[in-house]
């Protein structure tokens, strides 16, 4: 079985420096006569993986406030719904921008908190917007008459419910 691509990211090949496409360089070269193809995939791979971490991240928090904010109405349902709004006001990469540019050393960890940090407003609005709704339908109506308590309802019956649009925009996020 052959690999996608035979050369490594920063091994030269013997097509030499600025080759075009070919088989064995799908993009060619760059000046130094590393293949543009392992280059991208290996970048790719990083990239991939820091979005994976800050959607997964902004995911446990936005799941956990929207989820709070549908359950428990009242006076910390609306102080929950106004941060949320607050950090959604406030674009993505402005915020990521500022972060990088206040720390003396930037890192990969700092990056997934930036973006995470901005990214969980989103998801807390869905896991919010689907509580309330699947709070109306029969069969929490039915558990609840059935004596279960409120984090069992959330648990069994609407967090599944809720996980179809936040992977939906989830996937959306990674990119």
């Amino acid at each position: 079985l052959w690999p996608l691509v035979r050369y490594g990211p920063l091994t030269p090949a013997e097509a030499g420096p600025h080759a075009p496409a070919s088989l064995d360089h799908p993009l060619g070269t760059d000046a130094q006569g590393r293949d543009l193809a392992a280059r991208l995939i290996y970048g790719a791979r990083t990239a991939l993986g820091l979005s994976l971490g800050a959607v997964l991240l902004g995911i446990l928090f936005g799941g956990a406030v929207g989820g709070l904010a549908g359950i428990y109405r009242g006076f910390w349902n609306d102080r929950l719904v106004r941060l949320v709004e607050t950090v959604d006001t406030f674009p993505a990469i402005i915020v990521v921008a500022l972060v990088r540019a206040i720390e003396r050393q930037p890192s990969a960890l700092s990056l997934v908190i930036a973006v995470a940090a901005v990214r969980w407003a989103e998801v807390a609005r869905l896991i919010r917007a689907e509580v309330l709704h699947a709070d109306s339908e029969d069969y929490v109506t039915a558990a609840r008459a059935l004596g279960a308590r409120p984090t069992r309802i959330f648990w069994r019956h609407i967090l599944p419910n809720a996980v179809g649009p936040v992977l939906v925009s989830s996937v959306f996020g990674v990119a």
